[in-house]
C-alpha cells in the first residue's frame, strides 16, 4: 500500500512531537511524516500533490497558518488541510479554504483519527488505473502517474513517489483508461502526465519532467504537442 504522506506545520516543539506520536500510533504502517516549524519552510518544499494531508497550526511566528494555506491553495486547490489551533476565531477561514477539519489543542487521538478517516475516503475515491498483474489487482491513482514508457512487451508506469510498476502489455491498451485532457503521447512508446511536465526543451525537442527525465517528442508532432501542453497550462490557470 502507498504511504500516507503527511506534513505537520507547527512551531511549538512539544505540540509537534505530540501530534507526531499520535499519528504514528494511529497509522502504524505506510506513513511518511514531514515536520515544519514555519509556514515559509513548508511552502519552500511544497509541490502540488506532494502530500495526502497537511496539518497547519494557525498561530505561528512569521506566516500564519491561514496565510500559508492561501498560498498552498494557489498551487494545489485539492490537498486536504486540517487546521490546529487554540481558538475557533478562524473557522470561517477554514471554510473558505476548504479545510477538512478544525482541531483544538491539545490534539486528541479521536480527533486526529476522524481526520485520517476522511483522508482515506478521499484517497479511495480518487480516479485510478486498475490493472491485473499476475494474480494481483493493482490500483494506481491516476494523478500519481508521472509517465508511462513502453519497452518491448512491457509497460513501465513511473509514479511521482519514485515507484515503477512494470507489467506486460501495450501503452495503447491503457490509453482509454487515462484522462485525455491530462495525458499526452509525444511518442508511440511514451505517454506523459502533463501535470508533471516542468518545461519543454526546444533544442532537445523533449518534455522535461519533474523527476528530471527528458522524454522525446516526435519532430513532426512538436508544434502540436507544444500547443497541447500550453492549452493544458492555460486551462489549469483559468480553473485556479
Amino acid at each position: 500500500m502507498e504511504n500516507l504522506r503527511i506534513a505537520v506545520c507547527e512551531d511549538c516543539a512539544d505540540d509537534q512531537k505530540k501530534l507526531g506520536e499520535i499519528l504514528r500510533e494511529l497509522q502504524r504502517e505506510n506513513l511518511a511524516l514531514s515536520f515544519f516549524s514555519r509556514g515559509e519552510d513548508l511552502l519552500r518544499s511544497f509541490t502540488p500533490r506532494g502530500y495526502d494531508l497537511i496539518f497547519l497550526d494557525i498561530y505561528m511566528a512569521g506566516m500564519t497558518g491561514v496565510a500559508t494555506c492561501e498560498k498552498i491553495r494557489e498551487r494545489d486547490p485539492d490537498v486536504p488541510v486540517a487546521f490546529i489551533t487554540t481558538s475557533r476565531d478562524h473557522a470561517l477561514d477554514g471554510y473558505r479554504l476548504s479545510a477538512i477539519g478544525y482541531i483544538e489543542k491539545p490534539c486528541k487521538p479521536d480527533d486526529i483519527a476522524k481526520i485520517l478517516k476522511i483522508v482515506e475516503k478521499i484517497r479511495a475515491n480518487r480516479p485510478a488505473l486498475v490493472i491485473q498483474k499476475r494474480n494481483e489487482i493493482l490500483r494506481i491513482p491516476i494523478d500519481d502517474i508521472e509517465y508511462l514508457e513502453q519497452k518491448l512487451h512491457q509497460v513501465m508506469i513511473v509514479c511521482r513517489d519514485g515507484r515503477t510498476v512494470i507489467l506486460y502489455g501495450k501503452i495503447a491498451d491503457l490509453l482509454p483508461k487515462l484522462d485525455a485532457r491530462m495525458f499526452c503521447q509525444p511518442l508511440k512508446s511514451f505517454c506523459v502526465n502533463l501535470e508533471y511536465v516542468c518545461s519543454i526543451n526546444r533544442d532537445l525537442r523533449s518534455f522535461i519532467m519533474q523527476n528530471g527525465t527528458a522524454i522525446p517528442i516526435r519532430r513532426e508532432d512538436f508544434a502540436r504537442i507544444k500547443r497541447t501542453y500550453e492549452q493544458y497550462i492555460f486551462r489549469k490557470v483559468r480553473e485556479l
